[in-house]
């Protein structure tokens, strides 16, 4: 729910809508998330409050808080406190970086494909250093979100958070702002690709299966088993990607040797 100006709410049309009250605390999430891919809630934007969301999406005002504060762990909103505070998606930092990158993308100095390579050299990167600092609340943070992918009846947008909330809490978990400011700003970009292929059930449920031995070195704190599990997860991205390149609207050149030769495909 957001105006024009992303720093206002009054007079706003509304963008969500009931959800079904099955899942219903992941299902505001996922709406919300899909309002952050298409541009509906920029950073800045402020949301309404609990009491107003609550109405919007036919749901408790526990459910809204628990989606929110679920939001606010992978550090996509914050909450503010004043008079001007609430809920907002959060800008600082990494709207810089998005404004950066959009920019390149709009002038032709990037492609999809180089968000894509970019990603897969943060996230071996963050695996690895997650494995050596990481922290037991951070590790069952991680453990739910693989949990969540785990389920047989989770719905795909549903899927497609917990897999975001689990690669983020990599990021979160490798002590690095920056790394995680940049992954922010990738997952963002690259979040209507991962979506739509988390819709083919096969590759949903492979690319789930391959969280697995990411999260077993982290927790064995095997950075370099970590890096391994993380490179050959990412094939199925790069992978997708050469199957389909329409879905980044720019597909990767055929290089030998390219992060994409065997593995699996699926979502990350």
């Amino acid at each position: 729910m957001v105006n024009r100006d992303p720093r206002q709410l009054a007079g706003s049309p509304d963008p969500f809508g009931p959800v079904a009250r099955a899942s219903m605390f992941e299902r505001v999430v996922a709406q919300i998330m899909a309002r952050l891919a298409d541009g509906s809630l920029p950073p800045g934007a402020r949301l309404a409050p609990e009491r107003e969301l609550a109405r919007s999406f036919g749901v408790s005002r526990p459910t809204v808080r628990q989606a929110l504060s679920a939001l606010a762990h992978m550090g996509i909103l914050e909450t503010r406190l004043g008079r001007n505070g609430g809920t907002v998606v959060r800008g600082d930092a990494s709207l810089s970086l998005a404004r950066s990158f959009d920019l390149m993308l709009h002038l032709g100095e990037a492609s999809a494909s180089h968000l894509l390579e970019a990603r897969l050299a943060v996230e071996v990167q963050t695996a690895a250093l997650a494995a050596l600092r990481r922290t037991d609340e951070q590790l069952r943070a991680l453990r739910e979100a693989l949990d969540g992918m785990l389920r047989p009846d989770t719905a795909p947008e549903v899927f497609a958070f917990y897999g975001t909330r689990f690669h983020l809490g990599i990021a979160e978990a490798s002590g690095n702002p920056i790394l995680l400011t940049v992954m922010l700003v990738l997952t963002s970009r690259l979040a209507r690709f991962v979506t739509e292929t988390c819709t083919i059930p096969e590759l949903r449920n492979s690319a789930a299966a391959d969280h697995e031995p990411i999260f077993a070195a982290i927790v064995a704190r095997q950075p370099v088993a970590a890096r391994r599990a993380m490179r050959d997860h990412f094939r199925v991205l790069v992978e997708r990607f050469h199957d389909d390149p329409a879905s980044l609207r720019d597909g990767p050149p055929d290089e030998p040797g390219a992060p994409g030769a065997g593995g699996r495909a699926g979502p990350a």
